[in-house]
């Protein structure tokens, strides 16, 4: 559709996905009229996010909070976790809040981060990690991991370093690695 407000929904969509879920009103401002001048071209609405200040500024790096799949996925990643089968883990997922292929609305799941965080899904997050770490999540597992730090992408806080190296035993050190803030963002 032509109509200003389509525009301006789907720019917003894709700028809250890939920026952060409060985009710049200008950001999603410039796609909106992209989407309009190019007819609906999300090629050429996409290469004003992906070319934008905003999308390349470090307060969009990490701005963005992983949803259960995402978690779920990075951890085995992070890991090198060896999966023989998967159903465990997508059972992990829906444990975690997200079925998959079984979003009641037809919109999907929600791109925020107040959807995926409060306190009873990060409890949740820190057992799947710590079932990952221990063996116990069935289909999957990891090889020894030397350092958890180098499980986290970019810097690490002074804080989470703390708390790793207080680990009692090496699988919590690996969750306490997969539950930390800086490994909850993408």
């Amino acid at each position: 559709s032509s109509h200003p407000s389509t525009a301006h929904f789907i720019s917003l969509k894709l700028a809250r996905r890939f920026v952060s879920d409060t985009p710049p009103d200008a950001l999603v401002g410039r796609m909106a009229t992209t989407f309009q001048k190019t007819h609906g071209d999300l090629r050429e609405v996409m290469r004003v996010l992906l070319t934008s200040d905003e999308f390349l500024s470090a307060d969009a790096t990490g701005a963005k909070v992983k949803n259960p799949f995402e978690f779920v996925v990075s951890s085995l990643r992070a890991t090198g976790a060896d999966v023989r089968d998967a159903r465990p883990l997508v059972r992990a997922v829906q444990q975690l809040g997200m079925p998959l292929y079984q979003c009641q609305p037809p919109t999907g799941y929600k791109d925020t981060a107040d959807t995926w965080v409060n306190t009873g899904a990060l409890v949740s997050r820190m057992n799947t990690a710590l079932a990952l770490a221990s063996g116990k999540l069935p289909g999957a597992r990891i090889g020894e991991i030397a350092d958890p730090l180098q499980l986290i992408p970019g810097v690490v806080s002074d804080t989470t370093k703390v708390t790793i190296a207080r680990a009692q035993a090496a699988p919590q050190a690996i969750a306490l690695a997969l539950g930390a803030p800086e490994f909850q963002r993408k």
